[in-house]
């Protein structure tokens, strides 16, 4: 129903990615490999579309960059423990970033990052290919997951 602007249904489906995709573009994505993270490499998955089509972060310099890393209802002292951040959108990478820093919100309990893409090294481990399975499916809608 995403194909069809102004249409929407009252509930949504299971194990569904929102925003708009074709048959090509599904198809693609789901032929992806999924990755294999280096043992004991320790990262957070961010769902989000928010840096294409009509997302608010779309405008922005780094699109992808400013959805990713703002703003999460996530505890604070368990983000540090993160280094590596995966922008997921649709179930397949799109980026990786290094975290610098993690930082909460003054008025709420949103947190945020600021940091840089990941090193080619670590980027080619993860962009372009899905996520695991125990990132998915039941139990698994918050955006915002953790490898360990």
């Amino acid at each position: 129903i995403d194909a069809y602007p102004g249409l929407s249904n009252g509930m949504s489906g299971h194990n569904h990615y929102n925003g708009v995709a074709n048959a090509h573009q599904i198809e693609n994505d789901y032929k992806k490999p999924i990755f294999e993270a280096p043992e004991g490499f320790k990262f957070m998955v961010i769902k989000t579309n928010a840096y294409r089509d009509s997302g608010w972060a779309v405008d922005k310099e780094d699109p992808i960059y400013e959805a990713t890393r703002w703003c999460w209802i996530a505890n604070l002292d368990t983000a540090k423990k993160y280094k590596h951040v995966l922008s997921v959108d649709g179930g397949v990478v799109r980026e990786v970033f290094e975290v610098d820093n993690w930082y909460k919100r003054d008025d709420s309990r949103r947190i945020y990052f600021v940091g840089k893409r990941a090193k080619e090294e670590i980027r080619s481990i993860f962009i372009n290919k899905r996520i695991p399975d125990k990132f998915t499916g039941k139990g698994k809608a918050n955006p915002v997951l953790y490898s360990n």
